[in-house]
């Protein structure tokens, strides 16, 4: 007799990183504060490596995550270790989170 598998929910970082990597344009910093962090971060994520595909460039993703990260409150050092860049292109984050006069406690 064969088990049957039951289906299992999506995580919210999963849902966010789906939602990211098909959206055609993002959502308010409004609409994303009801979000949870996970989410947020997921969102960030496939937003970003959508851009990178679609630019086939490295510094894209970079680019778009920390414009991303900064507008939706997600932590420059977990941005850095969920995407795993070389370390010239955290460059460009950095950049997106100094330019915005982010606290120390996003930094």
């Amino acid at each position: 007799m064969a088990r049957s598998l039951k289906p299992t929910r999506p995580s919210s970082f999963d849902l966010g990183f789906e939602h990211g990597a098909e959206a055609d344009e993002d959502p308010s910093a409004c609409e994303m504060n009801s979000r949870v962090p996970e989410y947020k971060l997921g969102y960030v994520l496939g937003r970003s490596y959508q851009e990178a595909v679609r630019n086939a460039s490295h510094i894209a993703l970079a680019i778009v995550a920390g414009e991303l990260g900064v507008r939706f409150g997600v932590g420059k050092s977990e941005l850095i270790d969920a995407l795993r860049i070389p370390a010239t292109h955290e460059r460009h984050i950095h950049d997106a989170y100094s330019g915005a006069g982010a606290s120390d406690e996003r930094r």
